[in-house]
Formats: C-alpha cells, structure tokens, sequence
C-alpha cells in the first residue's frame, strides 16, 4: 500500500481519481478543504476530523459503502471499545443518532476508491493530537478492512444498524426497516408488503 500524507489537500477522494493508481494506494490529510460527499452533498471537516481514502483494484460488485461502514463499526469497537452503528446507506453514528462521519464510494472499471470522513472530540473519543490522528489512524484501519472477509462482513449489517425495526421514510417511501439484500438494496415493510429500494436518501421517523 503506498501512502500519500499531505499537511492540505482539496479532497482525498479527488486526489485518487485524478492520480487512478495501478497499486493499492491510501492519501490522508490533516486539513481536507473541498471535501466531497454523497451525490451533489460536501463533507465539512470539523477541527479534529479524520479524512482519508484508499483504493485498489477489484472486480465484484459488492455493497461497498455498507460493508465498509460494517468493518469501520468493527474496528471502532475492537481497537477503541467504542459502539457506532449505520444509518443506510452510508452514514457511520453515535449511540444517540448523531452523524459523526460518512463513506464516499467511487467506481472506476475495476479502481474502488472508498472515502472516509469522521469526526472526532465530540464523535470518536481519541486521546491524540489532529496531526497524529490524520497520519496514523487512516493506515491502521486500511490494513484492517484488507483482512477482512468482504463477502462475510454483509452479514453483520443488521447489528449496526441504527434504524433496524425503526419506521422510516427513503425519499418518498415510508416503512418498517427490516433489513438489506445481498445486493445492499434497503428492504421496507409498508402493511404487510415488503418493498425493496436500491437508492435515496433515508430519515429515521420520530416517534
């Protein structure tokens, strides 16, 4: 994995897509300016955000987003013994519903560029400095998710989900979140039909 470290950077995601390495490669930054999100959204970097994104080459299409938002839950518990959980499709949050980071995916022929974007001190409770954090951690978790058994690690989705069983509304739809598909379509239940959505955006209904 060749790693690419920057003091400032525009967008760690746009500096892979612009660079499309042959090998397997990580860019991270302390100070992220034009970050990117999910379709037409920006990622702002709070003062002590992490910012990273990695990429190499493989052919499958699988739920990226969702399996890496699997594996960073995992991580997060295992090496900092702190619980997170998913808001599908890409979003990573607190115990209490609040948004402290995202996954940015993009596809190039057989080039997978995944993004990552966390907040920290509120967010992740780190005991490190910005600059330590930007450096080392984006390189601790990418060989961890390389270890991972990416076709397995789907299956783990319902117990970091936040909104499982919860009612909630994917742009116009609303339902029951029951669970995904292999495919990582969301699968509502609106009385007693079972509807299956591949994309939108999704609010958790207040009770």
């Amino acid at each position: 994995m060749i790693f690419h470290y920057f003091k400032t950077l525009p967008s760690t995601q746009s500096y892979l897509e612009e660079l499309a390495p042959d090998e397997p490669s990580l860019v991270s930054t302390l100070i992220q300016t034009e970050g990117k999100g999910r379709g037409k959204n920006v990622w702002i970097q709070q003062p002590s955000g992490i910012c990273f994104s990695f990429s190499f080459h493989y052919s499958k299409n699988i739920p990226w987003s969702l399996i890496t938002g699997i594996i960073l839950c995992q991580f997060l518990k295992k090496y900092f013994h702190q619980d997170f959980f998913l808001k599908w499709p890409n979003d990573l949050l607190t115990s209490e519903g609040i948004k402290i980071g995202g996954i940015l995916i993009t596809k190039k022929q057989s080039l997978l560029i995944i993004g990552i974007g966390l907040n920290t001190n509120p967010g992740i409770v780190i005991n490190a400095s910005a600059e330590k954090l930007s450096f080392v951690f984006p390189q601790l978790f990418v060989k961890f998710f390389l270890q991972q058994n990416f076709q397995k690690a789907l299956a783990f989705f319902d117990s970091f989900c936040y909104h499982i069983d919860k009612i909630v509304n994917i742009d116009d739809t609303e339902g029951t979140f029951k669970s995904i598909t292999q495919e990582g379509y969301a699968v509502l239940e609106h009385k007693g039909t079972s509807i299956t959505i591949s994309t939108g955006s999704l609010w958790i209904k207040k009770s």
